[in-house]
C-alpha cells in the first residue's frame, strides 16, 4: 500500500461533534502519530519552574508489559486509539489548504474513507499512547496488527485536552486537576485573565454556538474544515449549513495574536495564580506584528472582543448568509475571508470606537451585490484570497490596480459591475 493511504471508516455523530472509527496498522500509526510528553524543567534564576508538553511520560514498565502481552496468543487491543488529525507537532493546527491534510471521502451515508496523503506525523495521540508505543518493542510481523482508532479531524488542542481529561478522570488513573494541568488547560477553574489566545478562542467559539443572538447558534461543529463533511453534519441536524470549530477558533486567534503558540508558552511558564496573567505577554513577548485586538486581549476586555465579533457576524448574516444563494461566502473559505476583512477594518473602527452592528452593516452593505456563486470563486487554495479581494474591492479597501490584470474581468463580473456602463467603479475601466 502506498500514498495516498485510504482507510474505510464509519462516521459517528455525538453531541460534541463527529469522529470516524477505523482500523489502522500499528506500524503506520507509529509513523503518523505523535505525542509531546510533559516535562518539568529546572527552575530558572527567578525560581519559576517551566513545564513543556502535555502527555504523561511513558512508563517503561508498562510498555514492556504491553509488548510481552502483544506476543501472546491471547493478544487483543479492543480499545480505540484516539487521534486528532491535521495537527502539527508544535501544537498548531494545519492550514485548511495544506495538501497533507487528512480528509474524508464520503461514500454512502455514514460509510466513508479516510484519505491520508502522507505518512508524516500529523496526528496527535489524544489517548492510547502506551498501547501504541508498546508496539515499538515487538517483532516486525506483529507491527502489522490493525488497531481500532477514533479519528477527530481539526480538533483544537483545548478540546483534545477536554477529551483526554474526561476519559482519564472517569477511569481514575490520575486526578482531574493533574490531567488538565498536563495539557496546560485547567478547564474548570482557570480564571479568564490567565487564558492563552487559543483558550479564549475556544471559549468564544462555544459561546457563539449557544448564544441565541448569534447567527452561528448550533452551527459550530467539531468536524473537519471540509464543506462536504460540514454539509452532511448540517443535514443530520436539519440545518442549512454549519462551520467547523477549527475555522472559528483559528479566525478569532488571529485577531488577538500573531503567534498564539509563543503566547501560550510564555503564559504556561507559571502556574495559575502564580503569575499566569495576560499582561505578562506585554513584558516578555518578543516583538512581532500586532494583531488588531491585541491590546483588548491583554487588558482582559473579553466582553468587548466578543461583542464586536458578534456584531460583525450578525451584520454578515444579514448581508450575505441569509441570501437565497449565498455561495462561497457561507463556506469555510468565505467565513475565513470575512474574518480577514474584519482584521483589516478593525484599526479604523477601534479608532472611532464604533464597533456596533450598524457600523459593520455600513461596511458590508457595499459588498451586497457580489455573486459568490460566480466561477471566480472556488474551494481550492486560492478561493479564500479571491473572496477576500472581492470583499475589499467592493468596500473600497483595495485598489483595482492591486488586482492581476488577467483577473479584472472576472472580478468585474462577480462584483456585478456593468461592462457597458464605463462606470468608474468598474475594475476593467479603472
Amino acid at each position: 500500500m502506498s500514498a495516498p493511504w485510504l482507510f474505510p471508516a464509519i462516521r459517528v455523530r455525538q453531541p460534541l461533534g463527529e469522529f470516524y472509527l477505523t482500523a489502522i496498522p500499528a506500524d503506520f500509526l507509529l509513523k503518523v502519530g505523535f505525542t509531546k510528553r510533559h516535562t518539568r524543567h529546572k527552575a530558572d534564576p527567578s525560581g519559576v519552574v517551566h513545564d513543556d508538553g502535555h502527555q504523561r511520560r511513558l512508563d517503561p514498565k508498562r510498555l514492556q508489559e504491553i509488548a510481552r502481552y502483544l506476543q501472546t496468543q491471547d493478544a487483543a487491543i479492543p480499545n480505540t486509539i484516539i487521534l486528532a488529525a491535521n495537527c502539527l507537532p508544535n501544537g498548531e493546527s494545519m492550514d485548511s489548504e495544506d495538501a497533507r491534510r487528512w480528509v474524508v471521502q464520503p461514500d454512502k451515508g455514514d460509510t466513508v474513507e479516510i484519505k491520508i496523503p502522507t505518512d508524516e506525523s500529523l496526528a496527535a495521540i489524544v489517548d492510547g499512547q502506551h498501547r501504541l508505543f508498546g508496539f515499538e518493542e515487538v517483532p516486525l510481523e506483529l507491527k502489522k496488527m490493525p488497531l481500532a482508532c477514533a479519528i477527530f479531524l481539526d480538533l483544537p488542542t483545548p478540546q483534545q485536552a477536554s477529551i483526554f481529561a474526561t476519559i482519564n478522570y472517569n477511569q481514575k488513573p490520575v486526578n482531574k486537576s493533574q490531567t488538565y494541568e498536563l495539557f496546560g488547560y485547567n478547564l474548570d477553574d482557570e480564571p479568564p485573565e490567565s487564558w492563552s489566545p487559543d483558550k479564549l478562542a475556544v471559549f468564544f467559539a462555544r459561546k457563539l454556538n449557544v448564544d441565541p443572538q448569534s447567527p452561528l447558534l448550533h452551527r459550530v461543529q467539531v468536524a473537519a474544515q471540509d464543506d462536504r463533511v460540514l454539509n452532511e453534519a448540517a443535514k443530520a441536524r436539519h440545518q442549512e449549513w454549519s462551520v467547523s470549530t477549527a475555522t472559528i477558533v483559528e479566525s478569532i486567534m488571529r485577531l488577538v495574536s500573531s503567534n498564539p503558540k509563543a503566547d501560550r508558552d510564555i503564559l504556561h511558564r507559571s502556574a495559575v495564580g502564580s503569575g499566569r496573567i495576560r499582561s505578562r505577554l506585554r513584558d516578555e513577548g518578543k516583538p512581532m506584528p500586532k494583531a488588531p485586538l491585541r491590546e483588548l486581549y491583554l487588558a482582559v476586555t473579553d466582553i468587548v472582543i466578543y461583542g464586536l465579533v458578534l456584531n460583525y457576524l450578525r451584520a454578515a448574516d444579514q448581508i450575505f448568509w441569509k441570501q437565497p444563494s449565498p455561495g462561497f461566502i457561507r463556506k469555510t473559505i468565505g467565513i475565513q475571508a470575512l474574518f480577514d476583512v474584519l482584521a483589516d477594518l478593525l484599526p479604523d473602527q477601534l479608532a472611532t470606537k464604533d464597533l456596533t452592528e450598524k457600523a459593520w452593516l455600513s461596511w458590508l452593505a457595499r459588498a451586497a451585490k457580489i455573486d459568490f456563486t460566480d466561477r471566480l470563486f472556488n474551494a481550492s487554495g486560492s478561493g479564500r484570497t479571491q473572496v477576500k479581494k472581492a470583499l475589499l474591492l467592493a468596500i473600497g479597501r483595495l485598489s483595482p490596480d492591486e488586482i492581476d490584470p488577467s483577473l479584472r474581468a472576472d472580478f468585474d463580473r462577480a462584483l456585478g459591475h456593468d461592462d457597458a456602463s464605463g462606470s468608474s467603479a468598474s475594475i476593467k475601466s479603472s
